[in-house]
């Protein structure tokens, strides 16, 4: 991965991060001149002001690997990444929600969803469509109550996790970013 992204143009790359910051600590760690090189870092993880996915505090990536978190937010983030790593918190996900309009709009390629100058035929609507309702199935068996969804819409939809730090980098005026000094505690 390291030598993949220092073959990349100074600063053109962003790592994005989906899990456990395992992997991205330790490419930072080991290659000195990688945080540097990155345009930047992006993870979805953490919670602000936002109940964790673990427990009252702690969201499940960060939960996974505290001591890399740790390394990544509290080492590199206040050097040699400072201003370039970006936390995409539950605070965040919770509010990127798949409903059943929005997979439906998927599905037609209408809407605020469209994408423009895809084929007439391609199947890829239909496809992101069933594996956003496959994951809004999933997620009726784990129910977490969702803020900004009626009632009657609970159980129905699912928060884009992921899809938001892909997002950021690919858009990140769609964002609010805002300025926070985080720590990673053990307890």
């Amino acid at each position: 991965m390291a030598e993949a992204i220092l073959a990349t143009p100074h600063r053109s790359t962003w790592l994005v991060c989906l899990g456990p910051l395992t992997n991205a600590a330790l490419a930072l760690s080991t290659h000195d001149k990688l945080a540097d090189h990155l345009g930047g870092l992006c993870f979805m993880g953490g919670a602000i002001t936002h109940h964790g996915n673990m427990n009252s505090s702690v969201e499940f990536n960060l939960f996974q690997d505290p001591e890399a978190a740790k390394m990544v937010i509290e080492k590199f983030g206040a050097t040699s990444l400072k201003d370039r790593l970006v936390m995409i918190p539950l605070d965040v996900t919770m509010t990127a929600l798949s409903t059943p309009k929005f997979r439906e709009h998927v599905k037609r390629n209408t809407g605020p969803v469209c994408v423009r100058g895809w084929p007439a035929n391609s199947d890829l609507p239909r496809i992101m469509h069933e594996i956003l309702g496959a994951a809004a199935n999933r997620a009726k068996n784990f129910p977490v109550p969702l803020r900004h969804v009626a009632p009657a819409e609970q159980g129905l939809c699912t928060a884009l996790h992921d899809p938001c730090a892909v997002l950021y980098c690919r858009n990140p005026s769609l964002f609010e970013v805002k300025n926070w000094h985080v720590q990673v505690f053990f307890l």
